[in-house]
This record gives C-alpha cells, structure tokens and sequence, in this order.
C-alpha cells in the first residue's frame, strides 16, 4: 500500500473512477471501487473512508445515487454530457472533411473521456472515420488558433496555399518558380460544406475572398495592424456572417443580385435546405412555384444553377438567364466537337 497518496487525491480519485465507471445500468460496490484504486493509485481504503467520501461529493452537489442491497453499490446520475448529444458531436467531427484521420481520431478521444467507459467504447467504435474524405494537412488546427489571434489582435497574416496533385500529395503553389507568399488581411472564419473558409482581402487585390484553412500552411501572425475601413466599404455595417450566406460555392461578388426561379414542387424542401429564410416562395395555379432571393452574382452561382438541371428555370434577371444559356452551349460543344476517344491503357 502506498501510504504517500494524499486523501484529496484519493477523495478526487473515487470520483473520477464513479464517473468513468459508472451510470444507471452500470453500478460500483466499495469492494469494487477499492480495485480501481489499488489499480490507479497503489492504494485501498476501508468502506468508512469510501463512504466518506461519497458522503462528502453529495454535499457538494455531485448527483451520486446509492443502491441499497446486501452491497450498496454507487453511480453517478448525471453525466457531464448526455451520449445522445456526444454521439451527435462525434458523428460531426467523423465527417467532417476538414480534419485530418489522425486529428478526429485525437478529438473524438478527448471527448468521449466525458461519459463513462462502457459508453464511451459504444460511441468511438461507431464513429471510425477511416473510409471518410478527410484532408491531410495537420496543420488546421494550428491555423485556426493563429488565424483567431490575427482577428483578434486586428493584424495581417502571410501564409503559403496548397493543392493536390492526381496523386493526392501537397503541393505548394508557385510564383515564377518560387513559394508564393500570400499576405492578407483575415476577416471571419467560416464553415461551408464541411471545409473551413478563411474569409480575406489579399493584400493588393483589395476584394473579399475565401481560402480553405486545411489548404494554408506556415501561417505567420504579422506585427501590420489592420484599419479595416481602408478595405471595406461601409465597415462600420458589414456582416461577414450575412455576406457569406449571400455567396455561392464560397465565390464572392461584388453584385447583389435579386434571382427569381419557376421550381417544381419537389425543389421546395431543397432551396429551403440551401437558403433557409433568404427564399420566398408562392404557388402559381399551374401547380409550379416562383422562388426568389438575394444573392451575390459569381461563378459559383451560375455553377449551381446548371447543377439544378431544368428542375429550376432563371426568369430573371435577364443577365443570368443569357450566362446559363450561354454555359449549356458551351457545355454541349465541348460535349460534341471534343474528342473523347483517350487510350484506356494509361488505367490499367
């Protein structure tokens, strides 16, 4: 028996042991607590001192409930986190992209020492994320603790960008054979489509654009504070939050555009699903429906246009109508006159 071991790291101990071992279908006699002990700390104490103890986390508010019988046995009621909602934040993190494996297996880890051990096992080995698209660079939660500095401090930051090649290896963009050095001005960080956006101004351009964070690595926080007026009109009013709902495929714009669609009924829930209360829609007696919204006009939004097939018509503005018309023909060349025909060996 170790007799070095304070009573208050034991008191802590029998605690953390109930909460790791313990909940309403998984109970601990004194006996039984007395193994954990010896186990953790090299040290048992009598069922007096036990009892003691647990006596002593009821008074002080630890939901400990005790179960009569030939041997009391002891849990704890009230866990830190419910599974339910663990396993929610754990499936989130699994398919996230912008994690890497190694990062959500860590994550996932870390937040399931809140529940006891029985739980816990049910909860990660449900949440493997080993067959998900997940991102390489280890460096993203670096990046979003520098990143947040920067915005908190209001100062500029220089980073180099990232791509992938066809054999999934990343590959530093280059400038006239050298690491490109971007410098920015970071404005508001943002998730979209399971990746994490950098919103930003790179220095020079001076318009608003967004960079993956799991694409940026060597971020440096710079000692240049930002007067964030001298690249913003109207700062003073801008909503970064409001302005990324109002881009497509994270493509900014610099025209807010009114767009006006004739949908089939079954659109309904999906344009819903993308633009939660920015669309309004209303019945036509022919059974369709016109969907209106503001958004900015980009690439992005003319990609996703096509991608609604002729499930969603554009009826304005005019200037959108005439663009997809344009891109579909454009499409149905490259379709027609491009020849296709490439030897099949290079797969084999």
């Amino acid at each position: 028996m170790n007799s070095n071991v304070s009573n208050n790291l034991v008191y802590n101990t029998v605690i953390d042991i109930l909460r790791e071992y313990t909940n309403e279908d998984n109970t601990l006699t004194i006996k039984e607590i007395n193994f954990f002990l010896q186990e953790k700390l090299g040290v048992t104490k009598d069922r007096h001192t036990i009892t003691g103890y647990i006596n002593k986390a009821i008074e002080a508010g630890q939901d400990i409930i005790k179960v009569l019988g030939h041997q009391n046995k002891y849990y704890i009621n009230t866990p830190m986190i419910e599974e339910y909602e663990l396993k929610f934040i754990v499936d989130c993190l699994s398919a996230n992209k912008c994690i890497t494996h190694k990062k959500t297996v860590e994550l996932e880890k870390k937040l399931c020492n809140f529940i006891d051990k029985k739980t816990r096992e049910n909860i990660y080995n449900s949440a493997l994320a080993e067959n998900r698209s997940k991102t390489k660079n280890e460096e993203i939660f670096y990046n979003i603790d520098k990143i947040t500095k920067a915005i908190n401090t209001s100062s500029k930051i220089q980073f180099n960008y990232v791509e992938l090649n066809e054999k999934r290896e990343l590959i530093i963009r280059k400038k006239d054979g050298e690491k490109r050095i971007y410098k920015a001005i970071p404005l508001h960080l943002h998730i979209k489509n399971d990746n994490y956006y950098l919103m930003l101004i790179i220095e020079g351009k001076n318009t608003i654009a967004f960079y993956r964070v799991d694409r940026m690595i060597s971020i440096e926080v710079l000692e240049e504070k930002i007067n964030y007026k001298e690249y913003i009109e109207d700062y003073d009013n801008f909503n970064p939050i409001e302005y990324c709902s109002k881009c497509f495929k994270m493509y900014t714009g610099d025209k807010e555009i009114k767009v006006r669609l004739l949908i089939e009924k079954w659109m309904i829930n999906y344009l819903i699903d993308e633009l939660g209360d920015r669309v309004n829609i209303h019945k036509l007696e022919s059974g369709k429906y016109i969907a209106e919204f503001k958004v900015f006009y980009s690439k992005g939004l003319v990609d996703w246009m096509l991608g609604l097939g002729t499930s969603a018509k554009v009826i304005g503005p005019k200037s959108l109508r005439e663009e997809i018309v344009a891109k579909l023909k454009e499409i149905s060349r490259g379709y027609i006159e491009e020849n296709l025909n490439i030897d099949e060996s290079i797969w084999k």
